[in-house]
């Protein structure tokens, strides 16, 4: 996964020109999305490497239990 400013010096764009269009096709996505069936939400905060890279992931929770963590 390349950052943007990795994006933006092999594609010539700005940061602030791909900035633009991530948040705008998020914004039309989340309109977009259905939420009516969701019941639980898990959300994790992760390093991608040692270097301080951060990444979120989310993923519905369907509450069955597994051998990693007990369900809701």
């Amino acid at each position: 996964m390349l950052s943007v400013a990795e994006v933006s010096r092999h594609t010539s764009v700005s940061e602030v020109r791909i900035w633009h269009l991530v948040r705008a096709r998020v914004t039309n996505a989340w309109r977009a999305a259905d939420w009516t069936s969701l019941e639980s939400l898990g959300v994790d905060k992760t390093s991608t490497r040692k270097g301080h890279k951060y990444t979120t992931a989310f993923s519905e929770v369907d509450g069955k239990e597994t051998e990693r963590c007990r369900g809701g």
